[in-house]
């Protein structure tokens, strides 16, 4: 607990001392930016608001954060003004430093122009780059850094390559540039410093439509110089026109112009596969369901996308309903194919013909390279790999993906098994050597654990329960052998410098996935799951972990959500999930722990509001998870995120777990030992 005179600092908790917050932010709203209330609670429960009390309990100051890509964020600092000058400011970035030193190090954005950039220097922080705002004055923007140096393992470079693209309607343009209105400042905050690295406002073609209908010829000039500060989506009018017919049937009938302008909006965002779509229109609203479940178009007020931005940022391509009716097939790659797959798979700056050149040449050492093609039923090129081996590691000589909706899943579907199976023959890293690698797989590639470092992604691979010790050791072997990473010596510091505490150990296991760290100090539990929900997520027969002969229902997503009912133990993120799959009415179910994943995000809200914001995890319907309620849709129900679930070869049976000292028949998740845990999952990995 940081201390300053009479002042302590601490997490947030309680409704009380959030309304103390929430009074102070009002009075200095103007200059912090807009938050939603919602976003503040969200952000206490993941214990990311920070508060300064005095000794009699009162509200001196906070501090919200976020943590995202391996970096913390302040998205707010603020002092009351009566205790400025008394190091408050202080206190509470010290101890964000001490809550984060497993990250990268904490950055933020700063007008330039306030007064508040001469306090950064004095805490650590130096200044990276400046750039202009979007807002009306263009003010500058400086962005602070104070860097936790770790050896660069947990720094990726890739700003600028991992914002998501967001989707503005010509209201929420408007109510940035031209309104000054209550209603408009839930628009505006999206201008926010803190926002400008996670997403990328865009715009489609019918804004110029939308422009051109204003009569103040200096309003629309004035609104035309704002749009070339943005990106417009490029769209082929032939599928906006298909596209704005069919969105007819779905949306109530359009009444006047603007109405036809609103679907046309939805219809360029669709036919560039946007994700994310921004309005303040309620109708729009009320038929977001409608648009994510036929479109995988997520509709959202302004607010809303601040309050999910850390669940959005998350968010994969993976769409359930653009799965439906999809046979995938992998064949070895033939001479023949190549001229269709290269103008299938190249790069915007690649000559489809440069690219059957390089596969040509692949294709002509059969001896040194494997050459794989993934394709739809019809034949149509999702993703092709160009796999060498040698002895310590598996390279990925080329990587490319095809302009299909569903190849970015199924890319990183083709990486996670390779993982895998690399792992099982104990290759001590897998390397991605495609300089021209797709920016969409880099959410993908950090979820599985890969490093960015000199010009590859690398990925250290390990498997079974592991020593800090033995990794360090893996890791040795492979330096021994190789020149070109500096990376591996790196690793080894961190190892040297492993600090044992539980989100230190998550990021170990994430670094070598699947391996898992021996006596890590994470919370695991045995979550009990009912037989029709395990056959989605992992009680599937062996072969369908590949992907020749995937069955088509089956998630091809690294990330799950499972829902549950709130009442009972404490779970606690990150940690270990052992999946029991339990005995339906109908005796189906084995009684016996089948796969073990990684605990990400544990949330309790709303059945509604978790549906929403995780349906394109899972395979529930609305229904399933208000039942998960008690039937009520304001009801609260739990959901826990999970990633990179592994399959057990042999299934630890009750009978196996009894005998073994683990008694019970687990009606609710129970939280198990370090011991335990190694017991289990040695016994479910062996062969």
């Amino acid at each position: 607990m940081a201390t300053t005179s009479a002042i302590t600092v601490d997490f947030l908790c309680g409704a009380k001392e959030l309304n103390s917050v929430m009074s102070l932010y009002r009075k200095d709203a103007k200059t912090l930016g807009f938050l939603p209330v919602g976003a503040f609670e969200e952000n206490a429960s993941k214990r990311q608001v920070l508060i300064a009390r005095t000794t009699q309990d009162s509200c001196a100051g906070y501090l919200l954060f976020r943590v995202a890509k391996g970096k913390a964020a302040i998205v707010h600092l603020c002092v009351s003004e009566s205790h400025r000058q008394k190091g408050i400011a202080r206190a509470l970035v010290e101890r964000l430093c001490a809550e984060t030193k497993h990250l990268a190090g904490i950055g933020l954005h700063c007008r330039r122009d306030y007064d508040s950039n001469g306090m950064w220097p004095r805490f650590g922080f130096v200044a990276r780059h400046t750039k202009h705002g979007r807002g009306q004055d263009e003010a500058e923007l400086t962005y602070w850094w104070l860097d936790h140096n770790h050896p660069d393992l947990f720094s990726l470079s890739l700003a600028g390559e991992d914002r998501t693209p967001v989707v503005i309607d010509a209201n929420v343009f408007l109510d940035i540039h031209q309104r000054d209105t209550p209603d408009s400042e839930d628009s505006k905050a999206l201008l926010s410093a803190w926002l400008q690295d996670s997403i990328e406002l865009c715009l489609t073609n019918e804004i110029y439509n939308d422009l051109h209908r204003a009569t103040d010829t200096s309003v629309r000039r004035r609104s035309n110089a704002f749009v070339t500060k943005y990106r417009v989506l490029r769209t082929d009018a032939t599928k906006v026109q298909k596209l704005a017919e069919e969105l007819g049937s779905v949306l109530p009938k359009a009444a006047s112009l603007r109405d036809e302008s609103d679907i046309r909006h939805l219809a360029h965002a669709i036919a560039a596969s946007a994700r994310y779509f921004v309005t303040r229109d309620a109708e729009l609203a009320e038929r977001s369901d409608v648009l994510y479940e036929q479109y995988g178009l997520s509709v959202l007020h302004p607010a809303a996308l601040i309050n999910q931005l850390d669940s959005l940022e998350r968010e994969e391509e993976y769409r359930p309903a653009r799965l439906a009716g999809t046979s995938l097939r992998e064949n070895l790659l033939k001479a023949e194919a190549l001229p269709a797959i290269a103008t299938a798979c190249h790069v915007s700056n690649e000559k489809a013909s440069d690219l059957e050149k390089v596969l040509n040449h692949f294709l002509a050492k059969p001896e040194q390279f494997v050459c794989r093609v993934c394709s739809t039923a019809e034949g149509q090129p999702l993703v092709i790999s160009v796999i060498a081996n040698d002895k310590a590691q598996c390279q990925l000589a080329l990587l490319r993906l095809s302009r299909e909706s569903l190849a970015a899943t199924v890319a990183r579907h083709v990486l996670r098994s390779l993982v895998d199976v690399k792992s099982r023959e104990n290759a001590l890293t897998l390397a991605i050597l495609d300089p021209r690698i797709s920016p969409v797989l880099i959410p993908g590639l950090l979820q599985c654990g890969f490093i960015y470092a000199e010009g590859a992604w690398l990925k250290f691979l390990g498997q079974g329960v592991r020593s800090v010790a033995e990794l360090r050791s893996r890791v040795a072997e492979w330096v021994k052998n190789e020149s070109n990473f500096g990376i591996g010596q790196k690793m080894i510091e961190v190892l040297d410098g492993y600090p044992s505490t539980p989100a230190a150990a998550a990021q170990l296991e994430h670094l070598f996935w699947p391996a898992k760290i021996d006596n890590a100090p994470l919370p695991t539990y045995i979550v009990p799951i009912q037989p029709r929900w395990a056959q989605h997520f992992f009680d599937v027969e062996l072969g369908s972990q590949l992907l020749i002969g995937l069955r088509t229902e089956l998630h091809l997503g690294t990330e799950c959500v499972y829902y549950r009912s709130p009442h009972g133990p404490e779970i606690v993120a990150p940690g270990r999930i052992l999946w029991y799959v339990s005995q339906g009415a109908d005796k189906e179910g084995a009684m016996a722990v089948k796969a073990c994943s990684r605990l990400e995000e544990v949330l309790v809200a709303k059945a509604k509001e978790l549906f929403r914001r995780f349906r394109r995890l899972g395979v529930y319907e609305r229904r399933d998870v208000i039942n998960c309620a008690g039937g009520s849709p304001d009801g609260k129900v739990m959901a826990l995120r999970f990633t990179l679930t592994e399959r057990f070869k042999s299934p630890v049976s009750l009978q196996w777990l009894n005998d073994n000292g683990i008694k019970g028949n687990f009606p609710g998740p129970r939280e198990i030992s370090c011991d335990e845990f190694s017991l289990i999952y040695k016994k479910g990995t062996a062969v």
